[in-house]
């Protein structure tokens, strides 16, 4: 009886161990996870703003005039990782931002657009002539509405709808930069 009882013992304390090395490594690999975004290089060549890719001229056909952005606007990219734009077509308002590294400063436009006072509505995943996603969603503040267009695209040609995904994917390198985030703004007749 106390041979079985030591045996017993034993076994317990092998597989309680072993759970606390498979927890231990569990919990090193997720500080090392979080800790990677710490470690990305700030100047590293794909963080060059020289060599970033000039803004369209044309957006489907309409050829594209520039416009300032709003002061609020304008100090958000003084931090932003990367360059922005915002053109119209006479018609729309179209934001392009070349994003240089994976940065909690790219978020979804429903953010923003909720913190300015907008509701948003009608929220879904479209694809374009192209077979590219877009985010789409309708965006109402003091009887305007927009229907507003959002997509990210990596250096390889692949193409993200769901900015917290297009992070990750950054972040663990599955997705490389330069990344050409769109932001269309078209506005609802009544």
């Amino acid at each position: 009886m106390h041979l079985l009882l030591d045996q017993t013992t034993s076994k317990a304390i092998f597989y309680m161990k072993l759970i606390q090395l498979i927890w231990s490594i569990i919990f090193l690999l997720s500080l090392i996870a979080a800790a990677r975004p710490l470690f990305i290089s700030k100047s590293s060549p794909e963080n060059n703003l020289q060599t970033l890719p000039s803004w369209p001229q044309y957006w489907l056909g309409q050829h594209l005039q520039p416009v300032d952005f709003e002061i609020d606007e304008q100090r958000f990219y003084q931090a932003f990782p990367g360059k922005a734009a915002a053109f119209t077509d006479g018609n729309r308002r179209i934001i392009f931002r070349w994003i240089t590294r994976p940065s909690r400063k790219v978020h979804p436009v429903r953010h923003c657009l909720s913190a300015q006072g907008f509701s948003i509505e009608k929220e879904s995943v479209i694809f374009d002539k192209f077979e590219h996603p877009w985010r789409r969603l309708q965006a109402t503040k003091k009887q305007k509405t927009f229907v507003v267009l959002e997509q990210i695209q990596d250096g390889e040609g692949k193409f993200f709808t769901d900015v917290s995904a297009w992070f990750w994917n950054g972040i663990l390198g599955k997705s490389k930069g330069p990344w050409l985030n769109r932001i269309i703004f078209e506005p609802v007749s009544d």
